[in-house]
């Protein structure tokens, strides 16, 4: 089995762009959520509080590839774009059949599709329907449109299994290059703040309410008076590469990819399962050959809804132990479903390069049901070795990556 390193990686966030830029922000306290004020007006939708990146402009993609994107498209070629700027791989590499694309989102670009519905219902016809739309709301269009940005000639996987979309597409690219099946994989997730998407978590009340006139105190992670998920957007990717190849082509290794694990509940569309979880952090823990001891922080995946919260927790608890410090980015940015695995591991990877834990924002007083484990709630500097990151989705899906210091 081949060894996996990440050799560049890049984010886009409510909070801004790169990981550093947006780690800095979490460790001053900054909240990227705000109040979405054209929600006001559509019948039935409670929640009024969303995470939104500050970009409009993508006309740094050239008009003939932005024709077939739509927001959530032009977020994953944007930050796939920089990263590979700043990875210096060359045309004849990402032309390579041994460099291919894993990317997710939860589905493609749902703005460009209810504005096609809308369209058909008023008209009753498709005459609203263009060449590009349909390449615009499909579901594998990031990870197309991401591989033809790049002109990737490899292999290529779309994602789109919600909240682990992310997490699984880098653990799908970590297992190509570790089976020797690629030698490159350019992994991410994305996805665009929609109304739609918010109003899933308000019907299954599921969305966070209370706090729309205070957008920066909620989500709540792990805290007792959380009352639900804050819908937000963004993309992360990252460039993970055969350790012999990004060494012979002069790349600099950022961080090990060393262990993968997922499973799926079998029990229930929308109620986690703290035995689904546990089996998909004891899988990975075993795929990197390492002892739950080992672990220094745990990227919790706690969106701030009463029930995820407390499985996850009780899993924590089972796996890792009391002594390993937990944070969920969450509380800063909001939960970004398609993107949230990837933006997410590569912020657990700049938080263990960096000897810095971010805290869990808006974690007051912490829930007695999440008690038992060691919650971050102040920056926390410490060296870290090891580090996982924990995604899960409706359906039962559960995507956990282990991350491990690059010691040559």
């Amino acid at each position: 089995m081949r060894r996996v390193v990440v050799t560049a990686m890049e984010m886009l966030t409510p909070l801004g762009e790169g990981a550093s830029n947006v780690l800095d922000a979490m460790l001053a306290g900054r909240s990227g959520i705000g109040t979405i004020s054209e929600w006001e007006g559509i019948e039935g939708l409670r929640t009024r509080v969303g995470g939104r990146v500050p970009v409009d402009d993508f006309k740094d993609i050239p008009r003939s590839l932005r024709r077939s994107m739509s927001r959530i498209s032009l977020l994953a070629v944007r930050t796939t774009r920089k990263m590979i700027e700043q990875a210096g791989v060359t045309d004849e590499v990402l032309r390579s059949s041994k460099t291919g694309v894993s990317f997710g989102s939860t589905m493609g670009g749902v703005e460009e599709l209810t504005r096609f519905f809308d369209g058909y219902f008023h008209n009753r016809g498709v005459t609203g329907l263009t060449s590009n739309t349909f390449l615009k709301f499909m579901s594998h269009t990031c990870a197309a449109n991401v591989a033809l940005a790049v002109g990737c000639g490899g292999r290529i996987v779309a994602s789109c299994s919600a909240c682990a979309s992310g997490s699984q597409s880098i653990g799908f690219g970590y297992e190509a290059i570790k089976m020797g099946r690629a030698r490159a994989m350019i992994c991410g997730g994305a996805e665009e703040l929609h109304f739609l998407t918010a109003g899933v978590f308000d019907r299954l009340m599921a969305a966070s309410t209370r706090f729309n006139d205070v957008p920066e105190r909620t989500p709540r992670p792990f805290d007792r008076d959380r009352d639900g998920v804050v819908c937000s957007e963004g993309a992360g990717v990252m460039l993970i590469e055969d350790l012999d190849a990004a060494l012979a082509r002069g790349a600099t290794p950022i961080v090990e990819v060393v262990g993968y694990g997922t499973t799926t509940d079998g029990t229930h569309m929308t109620n986690p399962s703290s035995a689904g979880m546990s089996r998909a952090s004891i899988e990975a823990l075993a795929d990197a050959g390492l002892e739950a001891s080992r672990v220094d922080y745990v990227n919790a995946h706690a969106t701030g809804t009463p029930v995820g919260d407390v499985s996850e927790s009780a899993m924590i608890r089972e796996v890792y132990g009391e002594k390993v410090p937990v944070s969920s980015p969450k509380g800063h940015l909001g939960h970004s479903l398609g993107a949230c695995g990837a933006v997410e591991a590569i912020l657990a990877i700049e938080m263990m390069n960096r000897s810095v834990i971010a805290p869990t924002l808006n974690l007051e007083n912490i829930d007695e049901a999440c008690q038992g484990i060691l919650h971050v709630t102040e920056p926390l500097e410490k060296r870290m070795d090891v580090v996982v990151s924990h995604s899960f989705a409706f359906g039962g899906i559960n995507s956990v990556l282990v991350f491990k210091r690059y010691d040559g």
